[in-house]
């Protein structure tokens, strides 16, 4: 019987458990109907969620970045996901049980701490014991683990909220079970740290952080590559913040039913088959700026139809081009990323450095375009975040031109 069990499960890889607990981390059947949960069930205004709730993620996922960046080169990345768990944990008990305006903003401040977490989860996969070299592949399959959870949460979601069989504040229950099974899963991962050890004195460490960081950043690629990440991140998280507000409008104006579910899924099952498509491919760093520059032109072009077109699903088939192309090409430049640093550099200072630099332009959006400084509407928005990908672009060209 032993021999067995042995036989059946010599294939299993203990960094398996990494994308396990990604699965679990990400099943959030209530994340596609979060914003109308939170605006129709709780005992706060449409007003006080935007400018005094959501505003907080920003706020939490920029200081929590900040901390993950300066010490992620000291400690394990396992202690990372004990900011995932809690923050994951507190998040979906608070927004199932909540009901006031600080105790929501608590929770916010919470998603915030998760936000900031995802891109080291992203990066865990290259110090893991064991794994291969074989950097697409692997960086493929740790991206297609949450889009998966998205698909099966989003779809679940979907059609218990079109049957009727739970009411938004029962579907922010199903949350509370998988992110318990995941907390038990953190100790059977392998073990993910960075193979240089610095030394033990406090300024000998910071000396250490300063050369590694610029050895790290010593090769230009990987500098352009990063910045671009990141701008791109923030771009990222910018416009799906507008998606669920925007549906709500158009499901209050045209009267049809929540679709967020099946659009959401559709655009990660799309997206997980670009991702698996991307592990499959080989990236190549000569054709790296052509990549970044279509790629953000294309998002601008789509970030402009969003601005223009009137129908709802016009605007869904927009947004699920747009989740493709980007979840696609950050698998690509990722993947790009930890083959040029493998040998002479750190995972865990590239990104989290990425994750950084990414909610700091998360937090300059937040303040210049809150309701309370400038009201812009949906359209406006998207106008504002095509420039912005255009600027993106410009800045790839002068790259481009200047041999970078």
């Amino acid at each position: 019987m032993i021999e067995l069990g042995y036989n059946f499960l010599h294939w299993f890889k203990r960094h398996y458990f990494l994308y396990i607990f990604g699965l679990l981390e990400c099943f959030k059947p209530l994340n596609p109907f979060l914003y109308e949960m939170m605006v129709t069930t709780k005992n706060i205004t449409e007003q006080q969620y935007n400018e005094d709730i959501r505003p907080i993620s920003a706020y939490t996922t920029a200081i929590t970045a900040l901390l993950i960046f300066l010490v992620i080169n000291f400690c394990m990345f396992n202690y990372i996901y004990v900011i995932s768990f809690v923050g994951g944990l507190v998040v979906s008990v608070f927004v199932w049980q909540s009901d006031t305006l600080p105790q929501l903003q608590v929770a916010e401040g919470f998603l915030g701490c998760v936000i900031a977490t995802e891109i080291i989860y992203y990066a865990s996969i290259y110090v893991c014991e064991n794994t291969n070299g074989d950097f697409a592949s692997l960086t493929a399959y740790i991206r297609a683990v949450p889009l998966g959870a998205r698909v099966l949460g989003s779809i679940l979601a979907q059609i218990l909220v079109t049957n009727k069989t739970l009411s938004l504040h029962e579907l922010a229950f199903l949350s509370v079970p998988a992110t318990g099974q995941a907390i038990c899963l953190v100790f059977h991962l392998p073990v993910m740290v960075e193979l240089d050890e610095p030394p033990e004195p406090f300024l000998p460490k910071m000396s250490w952080f300063k050369s590694k960081f610029k050895e790290t950043f010593s090769n230009k690629h990987v500098l352009k590559w990063s910045l671009w990440s990141a701008f791109t991140m923030c771009g990222h998280a910018r416009v799906s913040a507008m998606m669920q507000p925007m549906w709500r409008e158009a499901q209050q104006e045209d009267g049809e039913m929540l679709y967020n579910g099946a659009v959401d899924g559709i655009a990660a099952f799309l997206a997980f088959l670009g991702v698996l498509l991307c592990g499959m491919m080989k990236g190549n760093w000569r054709y790296s700026n052509a990549l970044l520059l279509v790629t953000s032109l294309v998002q601008t072009c789509l970030l402009m139809a969003l601005a223009s077109v009137e129908s709802v699903w016009d605007s869904n088939i927009c947004y699920i081009v747009l989740e493709i192309v980007y979840h696609f090409v950050m698998t690509s430049i990722s993947a790009m990323i930890a083959e040029s640093i493998h040998r002479k550099g750190s995972f865990g200072i590239v990104f989290s450095f990425i994750g950084l630099v990414s909610a700091i332009f998360n937090v300059i959006f937040t303040c210049v375009l809150n309701e309370r400084v400038i009201s812009l509407t949906f359209q406006e928005h998207f106008v504002v975040y095509g420039g912005y990908h255009l600027v993106i672009a410009m800045l790839v060209i002068s790259c481009w031109f200047s041999k970078l």
